[in-house]
């Protein structure tokens, strides 16, 4: 778990992680047009293993219960690839 900034997650990701990964990992944040939903928030990311929650502490709160949930379904194999 990584406690970002002023900078924000794609910042922080490119200079703990190098650019292997944060460019594997794309943009967070922002609208994605093609999914219509928020990119990388709460989502698996493009890169394996790496998770984004942000936001003010009442939404890291309430979308940590599912974000811990999809996570343990992605490790147990039971979502669809």
């Amino acid at each position: 778990m990584l406690a970002t900034g002023y900078k924000g997650q794609e910042h922080m990701v490119r200079s703990l992680f190098g650019d292997a990964v944060a460019d594997r990992a794309g943009p967070v944040w922002g609208f994605d047009p093609v999914a219509q939903e928020l990119r990388n928030m709460w989502t698996p990311t493009g890169h394996p293993g790496l998770w984004f929650t942000a936001g003010a502490f009442s939404q890291c709160r309430v979308y940590s219960k599912y974000l811990a949930l999809r996570i343990k379904a992605e490790e147990l194999g039971l979502c669809a690839a």
